[in-house]
């Protein structure tokens, strides 16, 4: 029988007696004792002791086919992605990766699992982390979902649906019910807004042609909810900028962030709104309106700029 090495000398030994462990063990046929040490799930500050990621993950829940499998159970039985990466595997990257309230980021989103991982995760740990899919619109053969980013965003609302109806009448131990599971869905495209290219008009028709086309600057068939995430990214906030809806005189307006910034896309601005916006508390730092809603009124526009000045609100128009 070959020597052994003591790992702990006699005194640790005797201080951690309850640690060790005997055990009869088979070696070359003998049966000899051994001594083992005791592992535990949590540490002396009943933290959740970590364990060294190994380098070869062949664990049965890594197989491809359970991504398959995972997929189809969400679409009712159809095969909608080739080859969707299980979200075992996804879950297992971000534990060993993340925090509880990191942002996941996936440029290759495919079919959204990681996004249906990072959802995953949140319930079972009461985690708050957020995820980040980007995605082109690659075209498929399926009729029902024309791209991959289609995919996508559906395979995202049924996790959301399916997390939720599972959650539904057990008890709430790690706050996972009071989880924000909401997402937008962001188009990279061209502004809502006509652009000026600068080119000088060759004759007074084109002239003509060239003021008429921008008597509004609003391109044709521009959704109030493109142009709004358009305005609070070129005023400098992020898309996951708080948005309310408030009433104001009878109109709406947007209020970013805490009401630090309101915006007005009104098809015409009342004098009324304007003036209860002055006297609004909490007061906005910033106010932003379509040029386009003061309907060639410049004494209102004038006015509206003067009034934001004297209380300390900066004014613009788009």
């Amino acid at each position: 029988m070959d020597d052994g090495t003591w790992r702990w000398n006699k005194s640790k030994v005797s201080k951690n007696t309850s640690d060790l462990v005997g055990r009869k063990v088979n070696r070359d046929n003998d049966e000899v004792w051994d001594i083992y040490q005791k592992d535990f799930l949590e540490n002396d500050s009943g933290e959740e002791r970590l364990t060294k990621p190994k380098t070869i993950w062949n664990e049965k829940e890594m197989n491809y086919q359970n991504g398959t499998t995972e997929v189809k159970a969400l679409f009712d039985g159809k095969d909608c992605f080739d080859f969707p990466k299980p979200t075992s595997l996804v879950k297992k990257i971000i534990k060993i990766g993340c925090a509880e309230d990191s942002t996941i980021l996936d440029f290759f989103g495919g079919s959204g699992t990681t996004a249906h991982a990072v959802l995953d995760l949140n319930s079972e740990d009461g985690g708050n982390r957020k995820f980040i899919i980007v995605q082109l619109p690659e075209l498929t053969e399926n009729p029902e979902f024309k791209t991959i980013a289609d995919i996508g965003k559906e395979r995202v609302r049924r996790a959301i649906k399916k997390i939720s109806e599972e959650e539904n009448g057990k008890l709430d131990l790690n706050g996972s019910a009071q989880q924000d599971r909401g997402f937008k869905v962001f188009k990279l495209t061209e502004s809502n807004f006509k652009i000026w290219d600068g080119t000088a008009p060759q004759t007074v028709e084109q002239l003509e042609v060239l003021l008429e086309e921008f008597a509004g600057n609003v391109r044709p068939g521009t959704s109030k909810l493109g142009m709004l995430y358009e305005i609070l990214l070129k005023a400098g906030f992020p898309l996951t900028a708080k948005i309310e809806k408030l009433d104001i005189a009878g109109q709406e307006i947007y209020a970013i962030e805490d009401q630090e910034l309101f915006i007005c896309m009104e098809y015409e601005i009342l004098e009324d709104a304007v003036r209860q916006i002055l006297t609004h508390q909490p007061k906005p730092s910033q106010f932003i309106s379509l040029d386009s809603s003061f309907r060639g009124n410049d004494q209102l526009k004038t006015n509206t700029q003067l009034q934001m000045r004297d209380h300390d609100i900066k004014f613009r128009t788009v």
